[in-house]
């Protein structure tokens, strides 16, 4: 989302608020009819995807991304940070 010009903390709120609308749509669904048709609960997943597809080069079927451990890591500590949040656990 950076590349589309949000700012790091812009980009984490939309994937914050996105999950708060589907938390919003599944609980009015849930009272409304889920609740007492005898559905499972739904619960909201989601994965951080590979680092190269966040290259957008090809690299996330080869798996060589060509940095450091490091590198690699902070990106991982990055994508999940926001996933803590309150408004993300489902």
């Amino acid at each position: 989302m950076t590349k589309a010009g949000y700012t790091v903390k812009e980009a984490e709120n939309l994937i914050i608020r996105s999950i708060e609308f589907f938390k919003e749509a599944r609980d009015e669904w849930w009272q409304a009819e889920g609740k007492a048709s005898g559905r499972v609960y739904p619960l909201c997943l989601g994965a951080v995807g590979p680092y190269g597809a966040y290259l957008a080069n090809g690299f996330e079927y080869r798996g060589n991304y060509g940095v450091s451990d490091e590198v690699y890591g902070n990106f991982i500590s990055a994508a999940w940070s926001c996933c803590g949040t309150p408004a993300v656990t489902c």
